[in-house]
């Protein structure tokens, strides 16, 4: 239950920012939480998933904080040429409030605001 387990890892921390004043959370490939997640159904993946982009958003607005939350990204060729596919897929990002894309140099090019 490696996912439940970071959730109560995020519990802990959100007790100490108000203490440490910490403004600035990055969780690094959010992804890989849910891939090596074997031991739960499809459904209950989505549920957690949705519950910690929920709990992160709360946390951002309790805090006034910022959260940045890497998602891992893959290049599908279609019927229209390319295009990116979020390997969390489309309920996650519907939880998003800004989209950064970065290309391999680490370089801006899409700033997309929801």
């Amino acid at each position: 239950m490696l996912v439940c387990l970071i959730c109560n890892r995020f519990k802990e921390m959100e007790n100490a920012m108000h203490s440490l004043k910490i403004k600035l959370v990055i969780v690094d490939c959010v992804t890989t939480l849910f891939l090596k997640a074997d031991d739960l159904t499809h459904a209950q993946r989505q549920h957690q998933k949705l519950k910690m982009a929920r709990d992160l958003k709360l946390f951002a607005d309790t805090y006034q904080a910022f959260v940045v939350v890497t998602n891992r990204a893959t290049t599908v060729e279609g019927e229209g040429g390319l295009y990116t596919n979020p390997q969390l897929g489309d309920s996650w990002a519907h939880c998003v409030t800004t989209r950064v894309c970065e290309c391999e140099l680490g370089q801006v090019y899409k700033l997309q605001r929801l």
